[in-house]
């Protein structure tokens, strides 16, 4: 049946396997879901929608999701991870919508199966948190500043302003002032072709309109906390959305990362980028190098705007002195995922084969040495439980790298190496609920081992 070869349908198979179906049954490992789920929990106990009566400055949108969501399910997995699920599922719907306008359905079809087939997409999904929230409300700002410097309509401007509102209320400042800034990046590039229809006070009031919802939308949460708590909770709000992404405030692993001073780091977020893009990072620099140049997209704005906001995302998060994993590192998926499903569709794709085969086996010959170094590190904290979770994992990935490796040589990877990237994360998830342990929530977990919720 012509259904079972169709790229798009073993797409939602496989997430709906992965995610609706494996996930509640593999054990919650990550410290910081414990940490909303407490949030939740208390949210639900006292009523307080709030917290009000604690000062925190993480927002609340988040955690009233959390806390529908156990409400409904009751606090297991499957009420954990619900809520979560949907937020990744409407990010790959909406990039798909959009991929789908502005450019066309099979360039849409890949850049969401790129999106999703991510390592670090995949596995903060997997990771209940305010990251992948946060992501939807960032790319629908991203859509709708595009679509208002495309055809000025105030529409767009005002739902902006909604969107960077509900944003704020997801995870602070960051998915409330990129597509601002992105947009501000955009203009500056363009600003010898840029010919407005509108005059200049009527963007302002615009823009002084979209900020008024903005507001409106951020008072919900920031006028109960200022009234419970006055100053202190400026002061904390001040240092949780500009201070830590400037100076190291953050503790990891018992010790201050940086003693004092900025940390400026590319390097780090370059390694940082490659790890969390995997299986697709060998088409990161093709794809970067061919969309600068343009010509291979009809000199289409939509990749100047995605390169904008890449670059942009990636320089503040290289001059910033907080600690960073690849997670901090998501907010350039999305423009990256599109960037590489173009360059897959375009004609460029055949010129850079020689380059991402012989990048396709570097990165699973570096990989292949991981797998065969792990069983030989020392692991002081316990870390030794996840071994048999990874390295099944690991080794299927590594020979997905290197098949695909002679595959794009013959400009015919993709499909498969898709395939086998998801097989190789169900792997992962089965392995993950068959062998990790676990204990039930608010359990110490000082340790891997002890504090996984299952």
């Amino acid at each position: 049946m012509r259904l079972f070869k169709r790229l798009d349908f073993w797409l939602i198979a496989g997430f709906i396997l992965a995610f609706f179906f494996i996930l509640p049954f593999v054990p919650v490992i990550d410290g910081d879901t414990f940490y909303y789920i407490g949030k939740a929990r208390r949210i639900l106990a006292t009523g307080d929608l709030f917290n009000s009566q604690v000062l925190m400055t993480k927002p609340v949108l988040g955690l009233w999701f959390m806390a529908l969501s156990l409400k409904i399910f009751g606090l297991n997995l499957f009420g954990v991870y619900f809520w979560h699920t949907i937020f990744a599922a409407a990010s790959l719907c909406l990039l798909y919508y959009f991929t789908r306008q502005h450019f066309d359905r099979r360039t849409a079809l890949y850049s969401s199966a790129i999106l999703l087939t991510s390592l670090m997409f995949f596995y903060q999904t997997a990771s209940p948190m305010l990251d992948i929230p946060m992501l939807f409300f960032l790319l629908l700002g991203q859509i709708l500043v595009l679509e208002y410097l495309q055809t000025e309509k105030p529409r767009y401007l005002y739902s902006l302003g909604l969107a960077a509102g509900l944003g704020f209320l997801t995870k602070g400042l960051l998915p409330a002032a990129l597509p601002f800034l992105t947009a501000g990046v955009y203009l500056l590039v363009t600003r010898r072709e840029r010919v407005w229809r509108a005059g200049f006070p009527r963007q302002f009031g615009r823009l002084a309109a979209a900020g008024l919802i903005f507001l409106a939308v951020c008072s919900v949460w920031l006028i109960p906390q200022f009234q419970n708590h006055g100053v202190k909770f400026g002061a904390a709000l001040y240092s949780e959305n500009i201070e830590r992404f400037f100076h190291p405030i953050d503790k990891t692993g018992g010790y201050r990362e940086v003693s004092s001073g900025v940390q400026i780091d590319p390097h780090l977020n370059i390694l940082y980028l490659w790890l969390g893009f995997l299986p697709w990072s060998p088409l990161i620099v093709p794809a970067l190098h061919a969309a600068y140049r343009n010509k291979y997209f009809n000199r289409r704005p939509e990749i100047l705007f995605m390169l904008c906001w890449f670059f942009l995302a990636l320089f503040l998060t290289s001059v910033s002195g907080h600690y960073k994993g690849p997670r901090y590192l998501l907010p350039l998926f999305p423009p990256l995922s599109v960037l590489c499903g173009a360059f897959l569709t375009s004609s460029a794709a055949n010129k850079y084969a020689k380059i991402i085969s012989l990048s396709f086996f570097w990165t699973g010959f570096v990989l292949a040495g991981l797998a065969l170094a792990l069983p030989f590190i020392k692991y002081t904290h316990g870390e030794r439980v996840y071994l048999p979770v990874v390295l099944p994992f690991l080794i299927y990935f590594t020979l997905s790298l290197f098949r695909a490796a002679w595959l794009f040589r013959q400009n015919s990877g993709l499909r498969h190496t898709l395939y086998r990237t998801l097989a190789s994360y169900i792997i992962l998830f089965v392995c993950a609920a068959i062998l990790l342990p676990g204990v039930q929530f608010p359990e110490r977990y000082a340790n891997p081992q002890t504090r996984t919720l299952k």
